[in-house]
């Protein structure tokens, strides 16, 4: 669609909404969304009244179409502005919603709830300077291109949700594949292989050491994928590992998504599926089971359910 300035239309949008839902009741009437629509500039920052006014102004005969059909939380996404495959400036190839949320971390414990603009642009000056050293010319520059979006932003949202209403943090992020197959499971793999072999506040050595070690850990049918994996990510994750938990890496690397796509089984209720196959396989496993265990279990599984 048209843009109204260059900019982070969907966060701009989500403010514009955000405001909206709270004037309007459910079931408006043309009249009541076009006087709410006149009025709903007034409420934002200052700053961004302009931006707002001429947001409007674009928008008005379509909105006021579309609050009749669809709520506000909505209406970004039916505009096209906030999508799954939005594309925002990179700062730098890389992470960005991982770089953006270790700031946005950082800046939640700065921050107190209704901070003022001079307090979120002191925090955002000096942000940077508690993060890895190694990240803080990506830091420096992620902040100097945010800045004035991040003020006007965190004057209406918390930090932990900013990073989704700037575009950099979505439910269907795209990341570089490794490989074909489910990069979750295989991270999550990893993961849960990192987590017996790191202590609380690794060093930046124990993280690469650990990485170096753990595909060795993992079954031989998933080694050279997982040393594709390591490979590719290792830098991205010593950074990640000394802010975040491993349970928590591959939500935020972005491989582990709420919308993430697998491959269909068929049709149908795939998590019910799912739970009623590991259901079964829990009883015919025990605890520390083999390899061949597993095969041999998988294999006869499908026996015991139901045969419709």
């Amino acid at each position: 669609s048209k843009p109204v300035k260059a900019g982070p239309y969907c966060a701009l949008c989500e403010l514009v909404m955000t405001q909206l839902d709270q004037m309007l009741q459910q079931n408006s009437t043309v009249q009541e969304i076009e006087s709410a629509l006149e009025q709903v500039c007034n409420f934002l920052p200052a700053t961004m009244r302009q931006e707002c006014d001429d947001f409007v102004k674009q928008y008005t005969p379509t909105l006021v179409q579309l609050l009749l059909q669809v709520s506000p939380d909505k209406a970004c996404s039916y505009l096209g502005l906030c999508t799954s495959n939005k594309v925002s400036k990179p700062v730098k190839a890389g992470p960005y919603c991982a770089l953006c949320e270790l700031v946005m971390t950082q800046l939640d414990k700065m921050l107190q709830q209704n901070s003022t603009v001079p307090e979120i642009e002191a925090a955002l000056v000096q942000v940077c300077n508690f993060l890895p050293a190694t990240v803080r010319q990506e830091c420096d520059d992620f902040v100097l291109q945010y800045t004035p979006t991040l003020v006007q932003l965190l004057l209406q949202v918390s930090p932990d949700k900013a990073c989704s209403y700037l575009g950099l943090c979505t439910s269907n992020k795209v990341s570089k594949p490794v490989k074909a197959g489910p990069y979750c499971a295989l991270c999550e793999l990893v993961m849960t292989q990192l987590d017996k072999m790191l202590q609380q506040n690794s060093t930046v050595q124990e993280i690469e050491s650990a990485l170096e070690q753990v595909c060795n850990f993992l079954p031989a049918t998933v080694r050279q994928e997982c040393d594709d994996f390591v490979k590719q990510y290792t830098p991205t994750l010593v950074q990640l590992l000394l802010q975040v938990s491993p349970d928590k890496a591959c939500s935020y690397l972005g491989l582990c998504t709420s919308n993430k796509v697998s491959k269909p089984v068929k049709a149908g209720p795939y998590c019910a599926l799912c739970e009623l196959v590991m259901t079964q396989l829990d009883k015919m496993l025990q605890q520390n089971s083999t390899v061949q265990e597993i095969e041999s279990a998988l294999e006869q599984v499908c026996n015991f359910l139901p045969a419709t």
